[in-house]
């Protein structure tokens, strides 16, 4: 019997008895326990319909015993399906269905985390300035971090300390797995998107339009950009955070992480089966292998990350190259032997459900291959009549699936979510509570008022910042930036939280900026950082909550960890940025001798001219030549309702996988990201999540997370190494037909030669307005 059975057994009174055949208490009729039972599948049920990422037949077997009204088999599918564990394989794979007795808010995690926040915020900050940039990621800092709590642990006295009546000791123990957890979400927070937003602006104000504010508006901005999104997280844990089907998948390879390095056991049922290797030796063979094999693509020999031997044959063919190049062409047959381009942009495959594998693929074969082949080689002459800002057949539809994402993730939402929403916001947090929420409920929660008062003080503050200083973004736009936010927060949320797919409001706060307050680039970049980050950093600070449910932190040390070293971070990256500034000679020129280019702000800076000075009005609106991109905004409000219908029809069909905010926005990397780069990412985990799940389940609920995080930890060792110890030192990298320069580049694929269509020598109109 289950612990959460026998307690309410023993609540009611009752003495149960183990039967032989089902395993469950003889007095299942108790009214008690029985009531229990029938509210929690129902829940289930109410919460799971049509989800992807539950199997059919566990659905199958809730809606048959509820309608049987069966006592007994009740109890029993509702203790196989949400007592003993998850009821997803990948949860149940990465994440321990128990808790142990261990602190988390100790002195050594404290200091640890701060520390890692400190160097991991300098550097993303200086490094994002270079080009090529290089930033630590949060493996890295679970990987480091490991050593230095296990080094305390050794070295510091266990001497104990009361302080306000307070026990606390420099050395409570063995470093464990909460201290870790805690260690990693304190970087998480700080640097877990790279870097502060808020410095693209600070830095396009200062070195294109020669704006600089001082010191108190670059903190402010800076610490309303990485902090209003806090208050979001807190206040949607109950839809987010809370119910089991919010997976948030990246999540799983940390928690497979601590798992691995804390306890490194062997899976007892593959060592009957043979495979004797444990976890963690798979983890050092897979993370060293990785580590040597990548020297060939990044170092010795760059063909094998774009192997597009088709474009080496007829290097001068410009079709050719255009359909199977993977620099600037459609990849046709996309080979990659190199792991760091093949998660460039994107997240490991291994981490994403196949369901959301394949809708991405849907989306990229329908929009970025067939439609923009059709697009471009059927409309020459509306190629030859382009205005004066020029885009490519992809970048273009990249905006009309951007539109499209947006309204198809508010009515896929609505749709698929909408009863479980409203049911979450009546219910206590004890309804429909899986294993890992009944642990948590033994903490305290960080009370809701907690995030609700963040976000009051971050709201004074960031209008304080755009009305003191001249930044021409108005009350009400600001005020309209975070209602872009908060509209799309939750929407967005439960599509990453479900299938790790991140759809940006960059390009809708872009829209919708651009015809608010046209003639305002300032004005453009800060109500795009507001509109857009707020949302982005929020779904980081859910996501590391999530982390924390699943290692049993409780909410209120996760909450004042998420909250200091974002706060400190922003501190640091400040003095980084500006020491760079007035240390770093032609900072931010194209021709910075150590490549000091700021290529993130240039790129923002461009935005702000295409959005803030010409404007969507010119460019989307009526008589616009991409006018026709703005009827993707209906595609994607229709589709999701026809796809809805079809599954309501067709409910055991392939239907009830279709996410057409997935289709939409799965590829919203490109550009720059490639169609080769996604097409070898969907087929790697097409491999993993689909053939050897199905193929070999007991080996890949063991090795599946942990050969991902290997594979990531090994490349970004080898990148770090190559970049410092050979880039920054301008060391001349092999020469030979396949090295960097060599024969294989020289074509029209990377030459980015274009299908050059001129009328009368010249490339588009005469005159424009």
């Amino acid at each position: 019997m289950t612990p959460g059975l026998w307690k309410r057994f023993k609540s009611s009174g009752e003495h149960p008895v183990e039967t032989a055949d089902s395993g469950v208490a003889s007095s299942v009729d108790d009214p008690v326990t029985a009531a229990v039972a029938q509210k929690e599948l129902e829940a289930f049920q109410a919460e799971h319909k049509g989800d992807p990422n539950i199997p059919e037949e566990s659905i199958t077997a809730a809606q048959e015993v509820l309608k049987e009204r069966d006592v007994e088999k009740t109890v029993a599918v509702e203790v196989n399906l949400l007592e003993d564990d998850s009821p997803y394989s990948e949860v149940r794979a990465a994440v321990r269905n128990y808790d142990e007795e261990a602190p988390a808010n100790t002195v050594r995690a404290w200091v640890i985390g701060m520390l890692w926040t400190t160097i991991g915020s300098a550097i993303n900050m200086l490094f994002s300035l270079r080009n090529p940039s290089i930033s630590l990621i949060p493996v890295v800092t679970l990987l480091l971090s490991y050593p230095f709590g296990v080094g305390w642990s050794y070295v510091m006295p266990k001497h104990k300390f009361k302080t306000f009546g307070y026990t606390w000791s420099l050395n409570p123990g063995p470093f464990n797995m909460k201290e870790h957890t805690l260690i990693v979400i304190m970087s998480n927070a700080s640097f877990g998107g790279t870097f502060a937003y808020s410095l693209d602006v600070l830095l396009a104000q200062q070195v294109y339009y020669k704006q600089s504010f001082g010191w108190g508006y670059q903190l402010l901005l800076t610490i309303t950009c990485q902090m209003l999104g806090l208050g979001l997280a807190g206040m949607t844990r109950r839809w987010l955070v809370e119910p089991a089907s919010m997976i948030w998948p990246s999540n799983l390879i940390t928690t497979t992480m601590f798992e691995t390095i804390h306890t490194r056991k062997t899976p007892e049922g593959l060592q009957l089966s043979g495979w004797k290797i444990g976890r963690y030796r798979w983890f050092l063979v897979v993370m060293c292998g990785i580590f040597v094999w990548e020297w060939f693509p990044l170092w010795i020999a760059p063909l094998l990350a774009t192997f597009t031997f088709v474009s080496w044959a007829a290097p001068n063919n410009i079709v050719v190259n255009q359909i199977f190049g993977g620099q600037t062409g459609l990849g046709l047959i996309p080979i990659s032997l190199d792991w760091s381009t093949i998660t460039a942009f994107i997240y490991s495959p291994l981490i994403y459900p196949f369901h959301a594998i394949a809708n991405t693929l849907i989306g990229l074969v329908i929009f970025a291959i067939i439609t923009s082949i059709g697009i471009h080689y059927t409309d020459p002459q509306k190629y030859a009549e382009y205005s004066p800002l020029f885009l490519s057949t992809t970048f273009a539809i990249g905006y009309g699936l951007s539109f499209a994402s947006m309204t198809a993730v508010v009515v896929h939402t609505y749709l698929y979510h909408g009863k479980e929403i409203m049911q979450k916001l009546k219910a206590t947090r004890h309804d429909g509570a899986d294993i890992h929420q009944r642990l948590m409920q033994k903490y305290v929660q960080a009370p809701i008022w907690w995030y609700a008062l963040s976000s009051l003080i971050m709201f004074a503050i960031g209008l304080v910042t755009c009305l003191y200083w001249e930044t021409h973004l108005t009350w009400w736009a600001f005020i309209i930036a975070l209602l872009v936010a908060t509209f799309f927060y939750l929407p967005i949320g439960i599509v990453k939280a479900t299938t790790n797919v991140s759809i940006g409001l960059n390009v809708i706060s872009e829209f919708f900026i651009g015809y608010m307050q046209p003639g305002r680039p300032l004005a453009m970049m800060m109500f795009k950082m507001y509109g857009y980050i707020t949302a982005s950093q929020g779904l980081y600070f859910s996501q590391d909550i999530k982390l924390a449910h699943y290692m049993k932190v409780p909410q209120r040390v996760t909450f004042w960890a998420q909250l200091v070293a974002t706060l400190w971070s922003c501190f640091v990256q400040v003095a980084v940025m500006n020491w760079a500034l007035g240390s770093i000679s032609d900072i931010c020129s194209p021709d910075q001798p150590n490549n000091y280019t700021c290529p993130n702000a240039h790129v923002f800076f461009t935005a702000s001219i295409i959005w803030g000075v010409i404007g969507p009005a010119r460019i989307f609106g009526p008589g616009g030549l991409y006018y026709p991109m703005s009827f993707f905004f209906i595609l994607g409000a229709g589709l999701p309702v026809i796809c809805w219908l079809a599954a309501k029809k067709w409910p055991k069909s392939y239907m009830r996988y279709i996410n057409t905010p997935v289709i939409f926005g799965g590829t919203g990397y490109i550009p720059p990201a490639t169609v080769l780069i996604y097409a070898s990412w969907g087929f790697v985990g097409t491999m993993f999540n689909k053939v050897i799940k199905g193929r070999h389940p007991g080996w890949w609920t063991e090795f599946n997370y942990i050969t991902s995080a290997a594979l990531d930890s090994g490349t970004i060792i080898c990148v770090l190494l190559i970049f410092f110890a050979l880039q920054l030192p301008n060391i001349t990298p092999p020469q030979w037909w396949g090295g960097f320069g060599g024969a294989f580049m020289q074509n029209a694929d990377w030459n980015a030669t274009p299908q050059t269509i001129l009328t009368n020598g010249t490339f588009g109109p005469t005159s424009w307005k």
